[in-house]
């Protein structure tokens, strides 16, 4: 009985949805097509941003997004010109380093972004003049980094430091002299017609640089705990991750697959990467120099947390800028540690296609609520003990005390992330609605036009229609009418959502 009701009130939707007291919206197979999300994907045409470069060249992003979310690949010469724009809020997600990352939250707010992923660990070093053997020889010695203030800079003013060598951010009192912001291409000419005494540069220029009869006096993966540090991570804008979870999920599918891809073929990952870089930069990378190169760098997806915080100790040491803010709540691994475990877990896969193919929706949280199963809005159990049903539960039928649990319910799973993105589940899984959608069906089924359901909402007219033309992409519907039958058929004009 429920369904029939359902798909009687959804023809009740469209028909009502379509009119409007003053001006008619368009309707049926006339009614605009909607618009796709886009997701703006900002990245630095570097080796150590590999995973972008052969995630889009090779489709892993665009496979995973499907057709309802367009991706903008956004590509960048320089961290600097990156920072810029995510600091602006011109970009949803980005590629980036750990001070592009430190430099955005102090610009912006600490909040504006959250690493959701790492991307690769190592890949730079401290290649010298050959005849120098000792971080003494250094003295009297100019070395170039990448930018001022930048992982390199940091990385190199803190080892000159371990080693009693003086420098200054300013000018004079040094003992040794850094230049920073010369493009990699100009460092490598400084250095083989010997303006420079070496560099601390990450790949392919440290290799660029030793193929010139440079000397590695040392390799940065040296100085760090398993020789493991974060070189690039994964971030998204807070307000992207809120409004748009399962795009999030679906692009760090693409990160992961891209990552496996890096690692499972060496043979092929090379012209890929060069391909891509010549697409980008109009330039490619001598084989054995990329080669060299990729060596020095491990594609990961941990975001190597710790050396972040020792990334700002270590500016604080040498007197470079850094923010004073707690680094923990900079990060949400929740979806990429769910895709993590569900890609190495087969039985979780299972049972999860099990049940969403019996028509169950499913969505992960940070945060797990207590064990409660409520039985047709009528009673309730709660569980003495979450991983032991055995031990039974304690069942209500209060129906003010249902309603509560049933409200206590909504509210997590209101919060709770999609798992529409999820390897193996996206095809068992319907796309699944936010509150703020829910909310527009069921004023539309009620019989409000347009209009009046966006004064109910506090929105405008012309943002239920585009609401409503996105419902549409979701449903695969061509009309209105037709969105609403499939609506109801998935049960999306319940009054709780998913039925518990």
């Amino acid at each position: 009985m429920r369904r029939t009701l359902a798909t009687t009130a959804a023809a009740t939707l469209l028909a009502a949805g379509c009119s409007s007291s003053s001006t008619p919206a368009p309707t049926g197979v006339d009614a605009p097509p909607a618009t796709p999300l886009t997701l703006r994907l900002g990245f630095v045409t570097s080796l150590t941003q590999a995973p972008a470069l052969i995630g889009i060249q090779d489709g892993f992003f665009a496979k995973n997004l499907g057709p309802s979310i367009a991706l903008r690949p956004i590509p960048f010469r320089t961290d600097t010109a990156e920072e810029t724009a995510l600091a602006a809020g011109k970009l949803d997600a980005a590629y980036a380093s750990p001070t592009t990352i430190l430099n955005v939250i102090q610009a912006a707010h600490a909040s504006h972004i959250k690493i959701v992923s790492g991307a690769a660990s190592g890949g730079a070093e401290l290649v010298v003049k050959p005849s120098i053997t000792t971080p003494a020889q250094l003295k009297g010695g100019t070395l170039a980094v990448p930018a001022p203030g930048g992982t390199q800079d940091i990385a190199l003013r803190y080892w000159l430091r371990l080693h009693h060598l003086a420098t200054t951010i300013t000018a004079g009192g040094s003992e040794v002299s850094i230049t920073a912001g010369t493009p990699g291409t100009t460092t490598v000419s400084d250095f083989t017609t010997g303006h420079i005494t070496g560099a601390w540069e990450t790949a392919p220029y440290d290799v660029e640089m030793t193929s010139h009869g440079g000397r590695v006096l040392v390799n940065e993966a040296s100085l760090w705990p398993s020789g493991q540090f974060a070189t690039t991570n994964l971030v998204v804008t807070q307000s992207f991750l809120a409004h748009h979870s399962p795009a999030v999920l679906a692009l760090l599918h693409g990160q992961i697959q891209a990552n496996d891809y890096l690692h499972q073929n060496p043979i092929t990952v090379q012209p890929a990467i060069n391909s891509a870089l010549t697409h980008l930069t109009g330039a490619s990378l001598p084989p054995p120099v990329l080669a060299a190169s990729l060596t020095q760098i491990t594609y990961t997806n941990d975001p190597i947390a710790t050396s972040l915080t020792t990334d700002v100790q270590h500016a604080a040491t040498a007197g470079l800028p850094h923010p004073a803010t707690n680094l923990t709540s900079l990060y949400d691994l929740t979806p990429l540690n769910l895709l993590l475990r569900a890609a190495g877990d087969p039985a979780l896969m299972t049972r999860i296609t099990r049940l969403t193919g019996s028509g169950a929706q499913v969505r992960t949280t940070q945060h797990l609520p207590p064990v409660l199963l409520i039985c047709d809005q009528q009673a309730a159990l709660i569980l003495r003990q979450r991983t032991d049903p055995g031990q039974g539960g304690l069942c209500v039928r209060d129906p003010a005390m249902v309603a509560s649990l049933g409200a206590m319910f909504a509210t997590a799973w209101d919060a709770a992330t999609p798992l529409s993105a999820l390897p193996g589940a996206r095809d068992a899984e319907a796309t699944e609605l936010t509150a703020g959608e829910r909310a527009l069906l069921r004023l539309l089924a009620a019989g409000l036009t347009d209009e009046s359901a966006a004064r109910q909402l506090g929105i405008s007219a012309r943002t239920v229609r585009r609401q409503m033309a996105a419902l549409m992409i979701k449903l695969g519907a061509a009309s209105r009418f037709q969105a609403g039958h499939k609506a109801a058929e998935r049960g999306w004009l319940s009054d709780t959502g998913p039925d518990v």
